[in-house]
């Protein structure tokens, strides 16, 4: 085995050993790239539920004041038929 190692010229093996730090380095930043990336749209995905949850709490007390005044005219109309009968 040192016979072999003694047989490859230093720069091959300084080569191999930064090209095997630089693959595990890329590796890891590799994966906090993606999950920056995650992160990101993880958040932006957050935002957009926060957005249309409000939309819909809008929406929602709207049709509720809607219904209480159409509750209102049809509690009238009947109080009207009452009376005219």
């Amino acid at each position: 085995m040192i016979d072999f190692l003694n047989s490859i010229p230093p720069a091959v093996l300084v080569a191999v050993i930064g090209a095997m730090g630089t693959y595990i380095a890329t590796r890891k930043k590799s994966k906090a790239d993606v999950e920056s990336i995650y992160t990101k749209e993880i958040q932006n995905i957050i935002d957009e539920y926060n957005r249309q949850l409000g939309d819909l709490k809008e929406e929602i007390a709207k049709l509720k004041k809607e219904n209480a005044e159409l509750t209102a005219i049809v509690q009238g109309l009947k109080n009207q038929e009452k009376g005219g009968d």
